[in-house]
C-alpha cells in the first residue's frame, strides 16, 4: 500500500523539485519603471482557478465552490494591489453569456491565455534569450488588443490558482509516505506532506507589444508560515510590481 502511496506522490514530487530547481522568484522588464510610466488602465484577465481535494480511493474531486471563491478573492486583491501603484483598474467583462453572443471572444481568450502561460513561464525560468518571453504573445497580439479594447487597458493581468487539500484518511497515508521521500526532496518539507496547499502566479503583459512587465509565482511552500489564502498570495505576488 505505501508504494502506491509513493507512486501517486511521484507527479507531486517532480514538479517541486523542478519548480525549485528552474524557476525564480519573479521576473521584471530591464525597463520595469519606464514602461509602467506609459500604462494608465490594467484589466485583469478571468482568473485560471482549480481546487483538488486529494481523496483516499483516488477519486480527487474538483471542489467549483472553492474555485468561485478564489477567483473573488483574487480579483479582490488584484484590485487594491494595481489601484494602490495609481493604475486605473478592471475587469474584462467576459462570461459565459457574453461568449455564447460572441463565441469568437471565447476562442481568442483562450489563444491569449495559452500564450500568456507560456510566456510566463518563460519569463520565470529566467531563459538567456530575450525575445523568449515575447515568442509565444507576438502571434496573437491583435487577439491581445482585442480584449484590452474592451475596457481600454494598456496592459493584461493574468493570474494563475492552484489549491489543494486532502480527506483525513489521505493525510495520515501521507504522514509515511511523506518519510520514504523526504531525502529526494533534498530534506524540503513536501507540498504533499501537508493537509492544504496553494500557489498563485501573477503576469503582467504589454497589450501593445506582447512583452511580459512582470511576472511572480507565489505558493504556500516556500514559506512554513505562508498563508493558503488566494487573497494573501495574491497580494504578496504583486507587491513588487510598483511605479
Amino acid at each position: 500500500m505505501l508504494s502506491l502511496r509513493c507512486s501517486r506522490l511521484v507527479p507531486w514530487l517532480c514538479a517541486w523539485l523542478v519548480l525549485g530547481a528552474c524557476a525564480t522568484p519573479a521576473h521584471q522588464h530591464p525597463q520595469l519603471q519606464s514602461r509602467l510610466a506609459e500604462v494608465r488602465k490594467v484589466a485583469l484577465v478571468p482568473v485560471q482557478a482549480s481546487f483538488t481535494r486529494v481523496v483516499l480511493s483516488g477519486d480527487d474531486e474538483q471542489l467549483q465552490g472553492e474555485v468561485d471563491a478564489a477567483r473573488a478573492d483574487i480579483a479582490r486583491a488584484a484590485e487594491e494591489q494595481v489601484r494602490a501603484q495609481k493604475f486605473e483598474f478592471a475587469t474584462l467583462p467576459l462570461d459565459e453569456k457574453t461568449f455564447q453572443s460572441d463565441p469568437e471572444l471565447a476562442f481568442q481568450l483562450t489563444l491569449v491565455q495559452v500564450a500568456a502561460d507560456g510566456a510566463m513561464e518563460r519569463a520565470l525560468r529566467g531563459s538567456p534569450k530575450s525575445d523568449d518571453t515575447l515568442s509565444g504573445t507576438r502571434t496573437v497580439l491583435a487577439e491581445t488588443d482585442r480584449l484590452a479594447r474592451l475596457v481600454d487597458a494598456d496592459a493584461l493581468l493574468f493570474v494563475r490558482f492552484f489549491g489543494w487539500d486532502k480527506s483525513g484518511g489521505e493525510f495520515a497515508k501521507d504522514a509515511a509516505a511523506a518519510a520514504v521521500v523526504f531525502a529526494a526532496s533534498g530534506g524540503m518539507l513536501l507540498a504533499m506532506s501537508q493537509p492544504s496547499g496553494a500557489e498563485v502566479v501573477v503576469c503582467l503583459i504589454d497589450a501593445r507589444t506582447g512583452e511580459v512587465l512582470y511576472a511572480k509565482r507565489g505558493d504556500s511552500q516556500s514559506d512554513a508560515s505562508a498563508s493558503t489564502d488566494p487573497y494573501e498570495l495574491t497580494l504578496r505576488a504583486l507587491e513588487q510590481l510598483k511605479r
